[in-house]
């Protein structure tokens, strides 16, 4: 299992990884790991399935690193940030969200507008 690129893990990961190495090698059943890990044994058996196959940088999150799938495209911020700047400066993030779908045909959620006027000191 020898891997060129570095795993980033968190301290639980890092637990995980312990109980379930420990695990393959038999120093545990799979129903001792899952009381230590409190998880099903059904979820170490699959946990021991992929660090066999993948490594132990399975057992880490798959997205750390990476952009999240929800984040909004600059473009779009900037635009929604000129238009709150241009049209709705005094409005609240709710009464600005409103007022984006009503006239701009941008449908974004309260929290979504209220990030962006924090991030552009509206």
């Amino acid at each position: 299992m020898e891997n060129s690129k570095n795993i980033v893990m968190s301290t639980k990961e890092l637990e995980r990884a312990k109980i379930i190495v420990d695990c393959i090698d038999g120093k545990y059943t799979i129903n001792e790991a899952s009381q230590l890990l409190d998880l099903t044994s059904r979820q170490v058996s699959r946990l021991k399935k992929n660090v066999k196959q993948k490594g132990i940088g399975a057992l880490s999150h798959q997205l750390r690193g990476r952009q999240s799938n929800r984040k909004i495209p600059e473009e779009t911020s900037k635009t929604i940030s000129d238009l709150i700047n241009e049209k709705y400066w005094d409005f609240g993030p709710t009464f600005a969200c409103e007022k984006l779908v009503e006239n701009h045909n941008l449908i974004y959620g309260v929290e979504t507008i209220r990030r962006i006027m924090i991030d552009n000191n509206i």
